[in-house]
């Protein structure tokens, strides 16, 4: 959930900001310098190495899939990255290893129909990849 409401929330400050600046890219640096602002007043350590690697996750973070490939792309990079939030595990009968187990889940499942859609109909693994 926290996923899609920040993919919203970047995708929406930058489409508010285009519209009134007019200029993509300079919407964009805007966009991104807030953004960076409010994940360094939102830190415990406040350093110019903390600034610096906010700066380029934030870059990473939004010029990649927010401006290349979309919001659905966007929602996807957060939600594989909010697993870094969960206590890993391999005892599965512990209470903490649900929240684990359903996100992983999920995971495998976008993975595996991302890789199913994008052969198109082909054959995963027969074909002539074992007759080279």
């Amino acid at each position: 959930m926290v996923s899609l409401l920040f993919g919203l929330v970047c995708l929406f400050v930058n489409l508010m900001l285009s519209l009134v600046l007019r200029r993509d890219r300079l919407a964009f640096a805007i966009g991104w310098a807030v953004l960076v602002l409010v994940n360094f007043l939102l830190t415990r350590e406040a350093s110019v190495i903390n600034l610096i690697l906010i700066a380029i996750g934030m870059a990473i973070f939004l010029i990649a899939p927010l401006w290349r490939y979309g919001l659905l792309a966007t929602v996807s990079l957060f939600f594989f990255f909010q697993l870094r939030d969960f206590t890993i595990t391999t005892e599965f009968t512990a209470w903490y290893a649900t929240g684990f187990v359903l996100h992983l889940v999920l995971l495998v499942a976008v993975a595996v129909y991302g890789f199913y859609t994008s052969l198109a109909g082909q054959k995963p693994f027969g074909g002539k990849f074992l007759e080279e």
